[in-house]
């Protein structure tokens, strides 16, 4: 009973973040207020996890969770990447235009 309070309280945490923070994660607020409510759900009603995981072609609802979760962090790590890429990008082309702009010359070495 103590573990099911802990994931409950963990996942509302996260669903009280994501309402705080919609305005940056537009697209995925949708889809994470849904696997929040469906993680609560499965927390307190784990056997049909496991009927999903069987129906799936998974032994265990355990399994199902973990490769979902796989695939979910993959999925996050990838998102994270090309947002990196886009101000890496972003930032090259600010200093490009500082350094048009304002040339310096390097200093002396003493």
């Amino acid at each position: 009973m103590i573990i099911k309070l802990l994931l409950t309280l963990g996942l509302l945490a996260c669903l009280v973040y994501f309402f705080v923070n919609r305005a940056q994660f537009r697209l995925l607020a949708l889809s994470v207020l849904v696997m929040i409510l469906g993680g609560i759900y499965l927390v307190w009603v784990p056997e049909h996890a496991t009927a999903l995981a069987h129906q799936m072609g998974v032994g265990r609802g355990a399994d199902l969770l973990l490769y979902g979760w796989v695939i979910v962090s993959f999925a996050v790590i990838l998102m994270l990447h090309v947002r990196e890429r886009r101000i890496l990008s972003t930032l090259t082309e600010l200093v490009r235009a500082i350094a048009i702009n304002h040339p310096t010359l390097p200093k002396k070495a003493p």
